[in-house]
């Protein structure tokens, strides 16, 4: 599927670059305004100056953190206001934002911002980077294999790195210890997982309904299907992004082994019964005991660690395939970059490495919100307790195969279509899994045929 794990880091990338350059001393989270404040202490006070910065997540947590490095870059920026803003709609915003030439410093995901990056949107860090205070070692920047457009461009860096996502599979240790089942292996199978997800599984209150279910996890996105189908060794993009292989018998058998655990085993709540339960009030069903298991990102964490209160949760490392022995892992890097007609570029800069630096990294480790690209950060800071068995995140980034999730233009529509829209059909009974999978196909390659 892929090779061995590789730590690209700046230096690596700039040495194999044909458009290496000299590289810097790297940046910090607390930053000057035009020359080096020096030991974090204020810039000299300018002109009233206001920054914009765009983020499409607004969960509390989320806030807590832009709130948090607007209040530390204005304090040391005397003159200088940070105005935050959430946008939902950010695959829309973007286009707004950069044919207006009016694109803020922006939280990005990796589908859109390689597609801007070859279009030289972006403002390159450079000539910022070296008078930073205090200075860090960009080779402390695990990037992930895959992920190098989303940091540098033709030899410069162009936005500086923050968090990675990574899939997790969360459980409800009491309804384990209620079922007496022991907490399943590192080794575990997809058989193992059925027989288990089986006895979890009830009627609780003998009314003939099923009111407890051992898993579900969502249909929309890549990366719900991508941990199952990379384990049993199939791929979601060819690698010459011209082809949509979810037809073959690896991608198909994993795809099949997840619509069999709704349809076939009734395991996973269908559709009509998740609406029932969200129309009493239970928004999740994971919070409000309803599944003894989900699928979900290792950014939940710090949600859970929050939102849940009446049981006590852990997570698993995911099964493994018994087709190929194996699990797979993929990452989700984000970023911070500013736009290159910046009026305040030095400024805008600057905000985008304050955004990425090792402060904010570690606060996000602290606050588990994401598992950092910072390494420090993910050994000194994330990867404490709770849950109690947080060593499952790091043990997954240390094995081999892992990639970041393919990276290519049109992804988003790519996307909407192929696993929101095509798969999303059979997953709630509008059509047959054999129908959906060949539409799936047929379209995500009439996307990929157009890039």
């Amino acid at each position: 599927m892929v090779s061995a794990k590789k730590k690209i880091t700046r230096r690596t990338f700039l040495r194999t670059s044909a458009f290496a350059g000299t590289a810097g001393v790297l940046a910090a989270c607390v930053v000057p305004a035009a020359a080096p404040a020096g030991d974090g202490g204020a810039a000299p006070a300018m002109e009233d100056v206001t920054l914009r910065m765009v983020t499409h997540y607004g969960s509390p947590v989320r806030r807590e953190f832009t709130t948090r490095v607007k209040d530390i870059f204005e304090a040391t920026h005397p003159g200088v206001t940070v105005e935050v803003e959430v946008a939902p709609d950010i695959d829309v915003r973007w286009q707004t934002e950069v044919a207006a030439k009016t694109l803020p410093v922006m939280l990005w995901d990796a589908n859109l911002f390689c597609e801007m990056a070859a279009q030289g949107v972006f403002l390159p860090l450079d000539d910022r980077l070296p008078m930073q205070q205090p200075p860090v070692d960009m080779d402390d920047y695990n990037v992930p294999t895959g992920a190098e457009c989303m940091v540098w461009h033709e030899g410069q860096q162009i936005a500086m790195p923050w968090i990675n996502g990574a899939p997790l599979l969360y459980y409800n240790v009491d309804m384990f210890e209620e079922a007496g089942i022991e907490r399943p292996s590192d080794d575990w199978t997809w058989d193992d997982f059925v027989d288990v997800t089986k006895e979890l599984t009830r009627d609780t209150n003998g009314d003939g309904e099923i009111d407890q279910w051992g898993y579900m996890q969502s249909t929309r996105w890549d990366e719900h299907f991508a941990q199952w189908i990379f384990a049993n060794g199939g791929e979601i993009v060819s690698e010459d992004r011209l082809h949509t292989p979810l037809d073959t018998p690896e991608a198909s058998g994993a795809i099949e082994f997840l619509y069999d655990l709704r349809f076939t085993h009734n395991v996973w709540p269908q559709a009509e019964q998740m609406e029932a339960l969200q129309a009493l009030g239970i928004g999740s069903l994971f919070n409000g005991g309803k599944v003894a298991m989900t699928y979900g990102g290792t950014g939940g964490i710090g949600g859970f660690n929050r939102s849940v209160t009446d049981f006590t949760y852990d997570i698993l490392h995911f099964p493994r395939s018994p087709s190929t022995g194996n699990r797979a892992l993929w990452t989700f890097m984000q970023n911070f970059a500013g736009p290159i007609w910046s009026e305040h570029p030095d400024l805008d800069a600057d905000l985008a490495i304050a955004l990425g630096g090792p402060s904010s990294q570690r606060w996000a480790g602290r606050t588990k919100i994401q598992v950092p690209i910072y390494t420090p950060a993910v050994e000194e800071d994330y990867a404490t307790k709770p849950p109690e068995n947080i060593r499952v995140v790091p043990e997954m980034f240390a094995e081999p195969g892992v990639q970041h999730l393919p990276i290519f233009n049109g992804k988003t529509e790519w996307l909407q279509t192929v696993f929101g829209g095509e798969l999303t059909k059979a997953f709630i009974g509008e059509a047959s899994l054999a129908d959906a999978l060949v539409s799936a196909v047929a379209e995500g390659d009439r996307i990929l045929a157009r890039q």
